[in-house]
């Protein structure tokens, strides 16, 4: 008729994706045996009934985690490929989880509430790597009044809890694929415009289809007469001299 109190401690060396539980914790129940076939669960206020409800219950405190976004730069045209990059760090490790010193788990990047279509994979959820960093690169961003805000959302794993980060980008208005198609110094239609709204290369050309009755067209050439120097600010493909139809050379002066 005595009271017996046993105590014990589970210790979790490798924990689930605790960050699913709202709160984190875990649970465990176990069963004291006696002899003659007596058998109680363990935290069962009344050996007579069932204890299966009456589970030793642990509230988790997770590590926290800081996530940073960085773009391989801003600002960039339309079309360009932009690579982001999270990269999730703890906070502040008193002792080193069992798990590692690494958060683990995956992220998901989002231009606004948006998910990202990341080349990497076809999707926006990609998982981190062993430096506790993803990558996300696409093509697809278009160029807005106001810049980009990109947002990666870490989901937590069992040592670590969620965190989110954000970066902002810049995207360009360009003009895919301009063609020339007259012999002015400046303005619509000339060199000089296609040059400074071009998207980048390799998949934009700047192509010329001035026709003949240009004033710039005499004794069969075209001849782009400059008042300053032409700025080439970016890589791109001038490709001439005319179109397939009108083939007569085109030549660019530097008047003097």
């Amino acid at each position: 008729g005595g009271s017996v109190t046993i105590t014990f401690q589970v210790t979790v060396d490798n924990p689930p994706n605790l960050t699913l539980l709202n709160p984190p914790r875990v649970e465990n129940q176990g069963t004291v045996t006696a002899d003659g076939g007596i058998s109680v669960l363990t935290d069962d206020t009344e050996p007579t009934l069932p204890g299966a409800a009456d589970k030793t219950r642990t509230l988790i405190d997770l590590y926290g985690t800081t996530t940073t976004v960085n773009s391989s730069g801003s600002p960039s045209d339309e079309g360009d490929p932009v690579t982001f990059t999270a990269t999730v760090a703890p906070n502040n490790l008193p002792f080193a989880p069992p798990g590692g010193t690494i958060p683990t788990g995956t992220v998901q990047f989002l231009d606004g509430a948006t998910p990202i279509t990341c080349n990497e994979g076809s999707t926006s959820i990609q998982t981190l790597n062993v430096s506790g960093q993803a990558m996300c690169t696409t093509s697809a961003l278009t160029s807005v009044a106001s810049p980009h805000t990109i947002n990666v959302n870490y989901v937590g794993d069992g040592n670590f809890d969620p965190s989110n980060g954000n970066t902002t980008h810049v995207i360009n208005a360009c003009t895919q694929n301009p063609v020339v198609i007259n012999t002015n110094d400046s303005g619509a239609g000339s060199l000089r415009e296609a040059l400074a709204t071009v998207c980048t290369a390799p998949n934009n050309n700047v192509t010329f289809n001035i026709p003949t009755g240009d004033p710039g067209f005499s004794g069969g050439v075209y001849t782009i007469t400059l008042a300053s120097e032409l700025v080439v600010a970016k890589n791109v493909n001038i490709t001439g001299p005319n179109s397939v139809t009108n083939t007569n050379p085109i030549v660019v002066s530097g008047n003097n």
